[in-house]
């Protein structure tokens, strides 16, 4: 290798944390966990597990893989999330009627209580969350999440 073939490969400046997306977003994803914490409806209720909870709201009963992709989970997290609720009683699951190697989630009338709660508390995360921001800012960030995460909406 010779010498201007080093410094063609060689970035022009160190990098920086303050302008690396990956560290920007787990940031903003930090605080927003934090807040989740704060305005949770049961401090024993992960993010996930709500939002594996809120898909099921209006798409209960459904499969494991339906579940994973309402809620953005790989296969191994659905069924480990849907194990502990059900254990909770919030979900039931049964075996499909056709393929009985499918499993169908239902949501349990407790988990069906606790999304009723999610309701509220998701607008304050949400609120929180984007404190200090503008109304066209707030638009203008769920757009481009929603670009960023190859949503067909943005």
């Amino acid at each position: 290798m010779t010498k201007s073939t080093r410094r063609q490969r060689m970035p022009e400046k160190s990098p920086s944390l303050d302008k690396n997306i990956g560290y920007l977003l787990r940031k903003a994803y930090q605080r927003n966990m934090v807040l989740y914490q704060q305005y949770s409806p049961h401090p024993e209720l992960t993010a996930v597990q709500a939002a594996a909870l809120i898909a099921l709201k209006d798409h209960s009963p459904c499969s494991f893989a339906e579940l994973g992709r309402m809620a953005a989970m790989d296969p191994a997290t659905t069924r480990g999330v849907v194990d502990r609720m059900r254990k909770r009683k919030l979900v039931k699951t049964e075996p499909g009627l056709e393929d009985k190697r499918e499993v169908i989630i239902h949501l349990e009338a407790e988990g069906q209580r606790l999304v009723d709660l999610l309701g509220p508390a998701s607008a304050q995360i949400c609120d929180a969350t984007m404190e200090g921001l503008s109304s066209a800012e707030k638009v203008a960030l769920e757009f481009l999440l929603r670009k960023i995460c190859g949503d067909e909406s943005a």
